[in-house]
């Protein structure tokens, strides 16, 4: 018998215990919040000698918290000073029904994050306060969550949400090619198209021929990935920084530029001596150009393969591509592979 009374006796011990445990948590991050706010105080020059009682005083205190809705009010109630936001949803829900995953809470134009105390976010020493919730779409929540660590979830998002610029902003700053699945109404979007390309260069394919053509758009797309000038306007194709941009980014974008540009002289010689490869889409017989391949063959001795067969001949020539890529003695004429 005394042995069930003991076994009766353990478990009313244990929950005092996690009381306890939890008081005492409670008090320490009290007496932290405290340290914090008089740190913050004395830094603002605030007297020594009555900051610790005025925190202590300000977190004493007790809020009356009235909660207005976009309809009116839509409850009321008291919260401690330093109850974290996250606590204050829990007491609203309870009020109101509204579930905390669905609340967002604001003073003014400024929304509280779940760590704000309740003292740093409403008047001081004003014993009422008032925030405005709005209840967010549970649906449209659960879109979010996954689309900010999994962009590319967008292709499974409802229809009705892919028009909605949060979900998709969320979306392709986490993957630029979920541009592809949002809605297209979006693919107008400015700051949606160029938060995608910033993130993935290659999503210029899905914005509108408006933003491909738009040179702020295109050199952000280029500069993540040269060969997004595939997807850029004929204006960007043809435009001399954006062009030089994406060929220091990927040799292989010249493919992409204008053909007047692939046959300027003066700009090809700028573009070889950045990258020797993007000889191989030169015009108007500038791989015969004897200074053109040279320079080409110096940033990249490879670049030798796309000279013409009189230069893949000349001594000096082969000479600088294989100094520059031992390799590029395989496209050399037979005569010079033997000296």
């Amino acid at each position: 018998e005394p042995l069930a009374e003991d076994a009766r006796d353990e478990p009313e011990s244990s929950n005092v215990e996690l009381l306890q445990a939890y008081t005492a948590a409670r008090l320490l991050e009290r007496e932290r919040i405290i340290e914090d706010e008089i740190e913050r105080r004395e830094e603002r020059g605030v007297d020594i000698t009555t900051c610790e009682a005025a925190v202590k005083g300000s977190l004493a205190r007790s809020v009356e918290v009235r909660v207005n809705g976009l309809g009116g009010h839509v409850c009321s109630v008291v919260a401690d000073a330093f109850l974290r936001v996250h606590g204050l949803k829990s007491k609203i829900a309870l009020a109101s029904g509204a579930p905390v995953e669905q609340q967002r809470l604001f003073v003014g134009t400024t929304e509280l994050a779940d760590q704000d105390l309740v003292f740093d976010v409403t008047p001081p020493a004003s014993p009422t306060a008032d925030i405005t919730i709005f209840r967010v779409d549970p649906e449209w929540q659960r879109c979010m969550d996954m689309v900010s660590v999994a962009g590319m979830q967008m292709a499974v998002v409802p229809d009705r949400l892919r028009a909605d610029k949060s979900v998709a902003l969320a979306a392709v700053r986490q993957n630029g090619a979920a541009l592809e699945y949002v809605d297209p109404t979006l693919w107008r979007d400015r700051e949606v198209v160029l938060a995608a390309v910033q993130e993935r260069g290659a999503a210029l394919e899905f914005a509108s021929e408006e933003l491909q053509a738009d040179r702020e758009i295109a050199l952000a797309a280029v500069r993540q990935d040269g060969l997004a000038l595939r997807f850029a306007g004929p204006a960007r194709q043809a435009d001399k920084e954006v062009v030089l941009v994406a060929v220091q980014g990927n040799g292989q974008a010249f493919q992409y530029a204008d053909e007047a540009l692939q046959g300027d002289r003066a700009f090809v010689l700028g573009v070889v001596a950045e990258a020797g490869l993007a000889l191989e889409f030169t015009g108007n017989g500038l791989r015969a150009d004897r200074e053109v391949v040279a320079t080409a063959v110096v940033q990249d001795g490879l670049a030798l393969e796309f000279a013409h067969e009189d230069l893949r001949g000349d001594r000096d020539i082969v000479l600088d591509a294989v100094r520059s890529n031992g390799l590029a003695l395989w496209d050399a004429l037979e005569h010079l592979k033997s000296d």
